[in-house]
């Protein structure tokens, strides 16, 4: 599965399209290092920066949940918990376990493709359905919302 930004993923919310094509761009680095596994010390530092990107991502993106007043935001979150779980540092492996350092990053791959098409999806088309949006609210237009 591909893991290269296209206009098809994205939901045409610019500051969220900024967030997931980082995102998407270090989860391919990270899947390339895997696949070629050869040093397990770029796989590790490759999974660590993508971990600690993806908790501020979905940081972020949790934020702006809660200043719209999203209604999927408790599901939203659980899936990105989900994610960063998957999403393991320990696993730099090479040699004999090779095949199973490769596959590790199949099902994150598949659920981020997922997500960012159908959940991220869902949220641009409250926020266009709700306010004609092209961008998360900034939190000074909203009414104390936090």
């Amino acid at each position: 599965m591909a893991t290269n930004w296209t206009d098809e993923i994205g939901d045409h919310l610019l500051d969220l399209d900024r967030l997931h094509e980082r995102h998407l761009e270090l989860h391919g680095y990270a899947c390339r290092r895997m696949a070629d596994n050869n040093d397990p010390a770029a796989i590790k530092a490759a999974l660590v920066e993508l971990k600690a990107y993806a908790a501020i991502h979905f940081l972020e993106e949790e934020r702006y949940f809660a200043i719209s007043g999203f209604p999927g935001a408790t599901t939203h979150r659980a899936a990105h918990a989900a994610y960063l779980a998957w999403i393991d540092p320990t696993a730099a492996l090479c040699g004999e376990e090779q095949t199973s350092a490769r596959t590790q990053m199949d099902v994150p791959t598949a659920w981020m493709h997922r997500h960012l098409i159908e959940e991220d999806g869902d949220y641009a088309d409250y926020l266009r359905l709700c306010s004609g949006r092209t961008h998360p609210p900034p939190e000074s237009e909203t009414s104390g919302a936090v």
